[in-house]
């Protein structure tokens, strides 16, 4: 029961908001009701090894909560909380949105049923398109519309034959039914990567990144924390829910594609990453890296790697989302988003300076945040598979430290700009918002057993 109140939570808000004129207190009670379930499912989680399922019996419709999905639902239900905050006095449209969104990704993470987790997958895409298109910041939000819809169009197109074909050939849709299906040669490797396809476009990896800065650069700040925070674990989640879980042989044998992409989107991107001058664009190529170390972590086909690559997207959520939430703060404040008008911020905004200084420590995996520990089990992973792997991906984790130093010293270290006006420091609104994911990047990171044994 608990787990249809958590789904039903957030789209009893929406039309409670959209009934209303004041919103703000209803858009945070409805995600808080759903942060607080599952809250309760994942210390369940912690204490005893179990599958939580829901049948509606009427129709079949089937949902159910095991390790990996409850944790990516947890996630969800954080991120929108604390945007929900942050947009606490702003317009109301924002928060429908939001909450839209949080009920769709309840379904995405918990549907025991690959037909319901495509229409999911794929619904999550109209809140996202009207946060960018309509909440975005500049004049070319309408191109970043459109390569949001056409790159991941393309990829779901290729996806549903994939899906139509399983069904099909098997006669069901359930996960538990078509995780015991072994497949031809020919079909099976063709249906890999009618899947991987578009898993790889919405993690993404490259050559499927294009779309990601750009729309990055366009959104509004929820709309950043939205797509870095969650929508890129789709991604990742349907490469181990689908294509490990359900293809599993396929996964073993192209596994050397998904390697050298992660390479590339590890060293290639971190380059690319240093050569920004917007600093939304530097955090959305530093996705590009994470995702890469994710893919590399998941194809290592370890414990570990598996226990990594989850903590590492849920960590690089975590952080990601609150350096995206900085980034909103300081736009809000200046209106630019090029590096070179900051400088020296540190004595004027030490409250935002600390809080932006412990996020690149996470970024950068410095012991003690949960970036380090997903990193660690990533690499300790990959390295029982290919050291020459490993050693790649190492680069790309020097690369990381290099662009994060870089960009914070450009912002909060030297002298301070002429461009920069009356400095103003983090508010309480801000700060109420924010805080919450520092404190559980710390708690990842100094105690992770208590999340391994999740999922």
């Amino acid at each position: 029961m608990e787990l249809w109140i958590g789904m039903i939570s957030p789209w009893i808000g929406g039309i409670m908001i959209g009934m209303s004129k004041r919103s703000g207190r209803k858009g945070i009670i409805s995600s808080g009701i759903v942060w607080i379930i599952m809250t309760r499912e994942l210390v369940k989680r912690m204490r005893e090894e179990r599958l939580v399922e829901n049948r509606m019996e009427n129709i079949g419709y089937e949902i159910g909560v095991d390790g990996m999905s409850i944790g990516f639902m947890w996630l969800s239900s954080v991120l929108i909380s604390v945007s929900i905050i942050s947009e606490y006095k702003k317009e109301k449209g924002s928060q429908e949105q939001l909450l839209i969104m949080e009920g769709i990704l309840m379904e995405v993470f918990s549907v025991r049923d690959i037909i319901g987790f495509y229409i999911s997958y794929e619904g999550v895409l109209i809140p996202m398109i009207m946060m960018v298109g309509r909440g975005g910041s500049r004049e070319r939000r309408i191109r970043a519309v459109y390569m949001l819809i056409i790159y991941t169009l393309v990829g779901s197109m290729i996806m549903l034959m994939g899906i139509i074909v399983m069904y099909v050939s098997v006669g069901s849709s359930g996960y538990e039914v078509l995780m015991n299906v072994e497949y031809k040669e020919e079909i099976g490797e063709w249906l890999w990567w009618s899947i991987m396809i578009s898993m790889m476009i919405k993690m993404p990896l490259i050559p499927c990144h294009v779309w990601l800065p750009e729309v990055h650069a366009e959104a509004p700040t929820v709309g950043s924390v939205m797509l870095a925070g969650i929508m890129l674990k789709m991604g990742g989640y349907g490469m181990l829910r689908i294509g490990i879980g359900m293809l599993s042989e396929e996964s073993v044998y192209n596994s050397p594609v998904i390697y050298t992409m992660s390479v590339i989107s590890g060293i290639y991107g971190g380059m690319s990453t240093i050569s920004q001058i917007d600093w939304k664009k530097i955090i959305a190529y530093s996705s590009i890296v994470h995702m890469g170390m994710v893919g590399v972590g998941m194809y290592s086909m370890r414990r570990e790697g598996y226990s990594g690559s989850i903590m590492m997207m849920i960590s690089h959520g975590i952080i990601s989302s609150g350096m995206f939430m900085v980034v909103g703060m300081m736009y809000e404040r200046y209106k630019t988003r090029v590096i070179k008008y900051y400088g020296g911020m540190e004595e004027g905004m030490p409250i935002m300076s600390r809080i932006m200084w412990m996020l690149c420590m996470g970024n950068m995996g410095v012991p003690m945040t949960s970036g380090y520990v997903s990193e660690m089990w990533i690499m300790w992973g990959i390295m029982s598979v290919s050291k020459e792997i490993g050693v790649m991906m190492s680069i790309s984790m020097i690369l990381t430290v290099v662009y994060t130093i870089w960009m914070y010293n450009r912002v909060y270290k030297g002298s301070k700009k002429e461009y920069i006006g009356k400095e103003m420091d983090i508010s309480r609104r801000e700060y109420n918002s924010i805080s919450p994911l520092v404190v559980i990047m710390i708690i990842m990171g100094v105690k992770p057993s208590i999340w391994s044994e999740v999922w």
